[in-house]
């Protein structure tokens, strides 16, 4: 037999944590984390309504998305544009803390473009102050033409348990566990100004400083220019549960 459950809220019964609520649309706010047992789940999310709305003329923060209930991380950058139009690359940094940008000079990266018609190049540095996940990325009002779309994927901030069995490594100084150091790679679409042509953009970066505990690193952040992303920018941070 059919039957109807109204309800407003959803709790534990234990701690009286609130889990669900539902307005009087319908509509369901999940509080906590939603436990997909082995998929990925979205961690953190940011939409720009403005220009520069998120970043301030400085940087648009994913703080504290890094856990040990997850193996690795995907940011899904659905579409990423310049409020200005200057040719600003698209850089990265990790962070530590709550929002402490590492800048030191040890993001080794590379990366390797091609485009519509004067084929392939390449850039890279051993000693750069941030990462660079999109290069001369074009910017301004053109929505249709302009800023870049793409996929990175973020390892080895941290240890987790899979299957039951733990994946820390304690190969440090006097059996510590200091061994992590985040690695990332992606692929990056867009326009951009350097070539007037729309390119793709592989990159993979290394933060080659001192390796540490797990989960010194808490989170990245997206380096802007003054005037900031435009309005209409969106990215997401998804991890791949394990635990």
């Amino acid at each position: 037999m059919a039957s109807i459950l109204k309800v407003n809220t959803i709790q534990d019964a234990t701690n009286s944590n609130t889990a669900m609520t539902i307005d009087s649309s319908g509509n369901t706010t999940m509080n906590g984390t939603l436990k997909s047992n082995g998929g990925y789940e979205l961690i953190a999310s940011k939409i720009s309504t403005a220009n520069n709305g998120l970043a301030g003329g400085s940087v648009i923060e994913f703080r504290n998305v890094f856990s040990s209930a997850y193996i690795q991380y995907k940011i899904i950058v659905g579409w990423y544009c310049h409020a200005g139009d200057s040719g600003e690359n698209v850089e990265l940094r990790f962070m530590t803390g709550t929002n402490t940008q590492v800048t030191d000079a040890h993001y080794r990266y590379h990366l390797d473009r091609g485009d519509t018609s004067s084929g392939q190049s390449s850039y890279n540095s051993n000693s750069g102050t941030k990462a660079i996940v999109f290069r001369s990325v074009s910017g301004g009002t053109n929505e249709q033409n302009v800023g870049c779309h793409g996929e990175l994927t973020i390892f080895n901030v941290g240890d987790t348990t899979l299957g039951g069995t733990s994946t820390a490594r304690v190969y440090g100084s006097g059996g510590g566990a200091d061994v992590y150091t985040p690695m990332l790679y992606g692929t990056m679409c867009g326009f951009s100004i350097q070539s007037s042509n729309y390119e793709r953009q592989d990159v993979f970066c290394r933060l080659n400083t001192s390796a540490v505990n797990p989960y010194h690193y808490t989170g990245f952040c997206f380096l802007t220019p003054a005037s900031g992303e435009a309005k209409g920018t969106h990215i997401a941070v998804y991890g791949l549960r394990s635990a």
